[in-house]
């Protein structure tokens, strides 16, 4: 005779469902907040005043930094509809359409931040810049593989992904604002900020993607005879 049992164990959560959108929208108020912060403070003044005293060390690369800027900007601006989910609900062709400015914005973005990588120094913050646009590429890049499959719950984890590789550098002011690193010299402050501002936020979104799945609901059955 077979005996059959089955332990559940119960993910708790400690909060409702109000209370974590309330926590959701304050992050992405957060978020809102630091992207038009640093967009105000940083890349604007290379659009309204573009002459040598704004680009600095920049002038004679400031081709390829228009292009980072002006790619970039699109990808900021337009990748947040793509979490919008009445807009991709009611007029699915807006969210396309809004889909292939961001991805044409990573992609553009993208060039520029190869080619500014290049003349970088020191050449160990270039290959952390290197390793930021390769995030940024391949991250979007699957999400896009994804939907093309339609594999629509892949494509979300991706999307997500991506988003927060386009905050690299929004990420990048906030912790060289902080006293996180210490009294690291300006070199090693670069370097360590240009692969902390990406994996960092990188390996906590994982975490959380992957949370429900590790933390949920586990079924253990056991069979004897």
């Amino acid at each position: 005779m077979g005996v059959s049992t089955a332990e559940s164990f119960e993910s708790e959560q400690p909060w409702g469902p109000l209370a974590w959108r309330v926590i959701l929208w304050a992050c992405v108020a957060l978020v809102g907040y630091e992207v038009i912060h640093f967009y105000l403070r940083d890349p604007l003044h290379y659009i309204i005043d573009p002459t040598e005293k704004s680009f600095g060390p920049y002038w004679p690369h400031r081709i390829g930094l228009w292009t980072h800027i002006g790619g970039a900007t699109l990808a900021l601006f337009f990748g947040p509809f793509q979490f919008w989910t009445g807009l991709r609900d009611r007029n699915p062709a807006v969210h396309r359409i809004t889909g292939y400015i961001y991805l044409t914005g990573i992609l553009i973005g993208g060039c520029g931040a190869w080619y500014m990588a290049t003349f970088t120094t020191p050449r160990s913050f270039g290959i952390a810049l290197y390793s930021l646009t390769a995030a940024w590429w391949i991250t979007v890049g699957m999400a896009f593989l994804a939907i093309r499959r339609g594999r629509i719950a892949a494509h979300k984890e991706w999307m997500i992904r991506g988003y927060v590789v386009t905050l690299a550098f929004v990420a990048f002011r906030w912790i060289e604002a902080s006293p996180l690193l210490g009294d690291l010299g300006s070199e090693a402050r670069n370097v360590t900020i240009g692969w902390a501002c990406w994996a960092v936020p990188l390996l906590i979104t994982e975490v959380a993607l992957q949370w429900r799945r590790t933390m949920g609901t586990a079924r253990i059955t056991t069979q004897g005879a």
